[in-house]
This record gives structure tokens, sequence and C-alpha cells, in this order.
């Protein structure tokens, strides 16, 4: 378990900025984030931070750890509400004529 701890936090700072850095692509630069590499690294980062967050959920609470952990709850549900709205922005446009 100390191993995980000293991993554990890293990685959650890890995720949280490569979620700020997908959220500022999906705003300013649409077209590298909807690259086969930038969605699988979108995907790939949601999933890993709600893998992560049910790993802090089985520690002992502390101050960082509820911290951190609703962190990556927040952060990982708003990935999926990027995700969600991507979806609808491109049905809708591409139907379009």
């Amino acid at each position: 378990m100390i191993l995980n701890k000293k991993i554990m936090l890293p990685s959650t700072f890890l995720l949280l900025t490569c979620h700020i850095i997908i959220f500022y692509f999906w705003i300013s630069d649409w077209k590298k984030i909807s690259t086969s590499y930038g969605l699988a690294i979108w995907i790939l980062s949601t999933v890993c931070s709600l893998l992560l967050y049910f790993l802090y959920k089985k520690q002992k609470s502390n101050k960082v750890i509820f911290i951190a952990s609703s962190l990556l709850l927040i952060t990982s549900s708003f990935m999926i509400f990027l995700g969600i709205v991507t979806g609808i922005i491109f049905v809708t446009v591409s139907s379009m004529p």
C-alpha cells in the first residue's frame, strides 16, 4: 500500500494536467484532439482517472486523499460531459445540408 500512495498522488496530478490540456485543445484547436491519438488519450485518461478514483475510495480517508479523489471525480465527469457535448455537436453538424 505504501508504494501505491507514492504513485497515486503524482498520477493524479499527471491526469489532472492531461485533462486541463484536453480542455484547452477542445476550446482552442479542435483538430488536434480529433485525431485518433487525441481521442485515444482523451478516453484513456478518463478511464485511468476513474480507476484511480476507485483506488482512492479504498484508501483510508484523510484530507489529501479526499481532495485528490474529489478532483479526479470532477475532472473525469467533466471529460465525459465534453465527450457527450462533442458527440451532440458532431451529429448536429453532420446532419446539416
